[in-house]
């Protein structure tokens, strides 16, 4: 889950130039912004800056891959629930309760007991 102004991208499709699996839905209205991986690549080439830019974004988005990872795997749903609470808490009143327990990778009866 993302809030504004981030950044959304099937990994695999962008840098592989492949077919995504995945589908990406936005819950609000939201306004999208395009670059195809050519127009990335020619950026990194004609600008030394978007390379830094682009270091950053990878590595910040890797983070929270590795902490959604982290949720996701051995952890009880409580656990799960109290983490998704403290890093997207604000996001419980606009994300449909189904969306966030599969965000979780729990059941929506499941996030119903816990909160």
């Amino acid at each position: 889950m993302l809030c504004e102004g981030g950044l959304v991208i099937s990994v695999k499709s962008f840098f592989d130039r492949v077919v995504s699996d995945e589908f990406i839905q936005a819950l609000e209205d939201t306004v999208v912004h395009y670059i195809s991986h050519d127009e990335l690549e020619s950026l990194y080439k004609e600008f030394v800056e978007y390379n830094i830019v682009g270091r950053l974004i990878v590595t910040r988005y890797y983070v929270l891959s590795e902490q959604r990872n982290d949720m996701l795997r051995g952890i009880k749903a409580k656990e799960k629930f109290a983490l998704f609470q403290k890093n997207l808490g604000h996001l419980h009143s606009r994300v449909p309760r189904k969306d966030i327990a599969s965000y979780l990778g729990i059941t929506l009866e499941t996030l119903s007991r816990l909160g």
